[in-house]
């Protein structure tokens, strides 16, 4: 028998593992964790022919924004931005990741509307 409050899984906040963002726009790649003060960074991986090789991002205040709910903003986003992003979390010496893709169109029609509305859900 448990008696108490059960103790919450550190996982991210959003299911969500595709953004979609037209040429030219603000993105933003939701890293929040249910762990307040919880250490997070966002990855970007270097090339589609290594698919295991990601780089850290480096928060510049300018292309690249860090707030501290954990969401990063990648601003006026280009085709060098559509591409495979990781978050990493680490709080209390459990580390976790998830695994998202930028999604870039470069206009703004129904069809990808209706597309954007599906994978947000």
């Amino acid at each position: 028998m448990c008696f108490g409050n059960p103790v919450k899984k550190f996982q991210f906040l959003t299911n969500s593992t595709v953004v979609m963002a037209y040429f030219g726009s603000n993105v933003v790649i939701d890293c929040g964790t249910n762990k307040k003060g919880a250490s997070v960074t966002l990855w970007k991986r270097v090339s589609p022919l290594l698919p295991y090789h990601y780089r850290k991002l480096k928060p510049d205040g300018n292309k690249i924004i860090k707030e501290k709910s954990g969401k990063f903003t990648i601003n006026r986003v280009d085709k060098n931005d559509a591409l495979s992003y990781r978050c990493k979390a680490k709080a209390s010496g459990v580390h976790i990741q998830k695994d998202f893709s930028v999604v870039i169109n470069n206009c703004k029609c129904m069809v990808f509307d209706f597309l954007e509305s599906i994978y947000n859900d």
